[in-house]
């Protein structure tokens, strides 16, 4: 746990997660709401239902994308490093805003990315949030650093990792993005 200073409460956890590597939250011991704070890097924060053992992704996190939730009584939350994280997670933390749920504010963004029936649109509802939240702005378009694998990106638009495949293979082709794995970014062109 970490010390009373400027910035951090008695009741908050430093850490640190290298890529790929996870964790999972411990169920708080009453109605309490969580607080994770990125310091830098990207975080996604997921669940896996007792019935279907899928990975279900629930928000992704970054340093201007974070904040405090309730945790969802039905199921048990697990944080995945995205990038290299540095991050400080408080339980029990105040909140006089009970509307305003970060995780409540993914949830519903997702659904909209989920909804439309063709998964090419999809795929382009989910690069458009993604672009949104955590893109930066470049002369070439909306550039992510991070690349999510294509079994992840299946996972949160309700597709199979072929199509997914298939689907970005053709936007590359169609000039609509760009892909350095090198670099591990991806340029998207929106229009507006």
């Amino acid at each position: 746990m970490g010390t009373s200073s400027p910035g951090v409460r008695s009741n908050s956890s430093n850490l640190s997660l290298r890529k790929a590597q996870s964790l999972v939250l411990s169920q708080p011991s009453r109605n309490q709401w969580i607080d994770i704070d990125i310091k830098e890097g990207l975080l996604r924060v997921s669940t896996s239902h007792e019935i279907e053992q899928a990975d279900v992704t629930m928000a992704i996190m970054s340093p201007m994308e974070c904040g405090k939730f309730r945790y969802p009584k039905s199921c048990q939350l697990s944080i995945e490093a995205l990038t290299d994280t540095n991050l400080s997670i408080c339980f029990d933390a105040e909140h006089e805003h009970l509307d305003d749920d970060f995780l409540s504010d993914w949830l519903l963004a997702l659904h909209f990315v989920r909804n439309p029936a063709k998964a090419e649109d999809r795929l382009l509802a989910l690069l458009k949030l993604l672009s949104e939240r955590f893109g930066k702005r470049t002369s070439e378009g909306f550039q992510l650093e991070f690349l999510l694998p294509h079994a992840r990106i299946a996972e949160m638009i309700g597709a199979t990792r072929s199509t997914v495949s298939r689907t970005l293979s053709a936007m590359r082709k169609e000039r609509q993005i760009t892909i350095d794995e090198l670099r591990e970014t991806v340029v998207i062109f929106l229009s507006d």
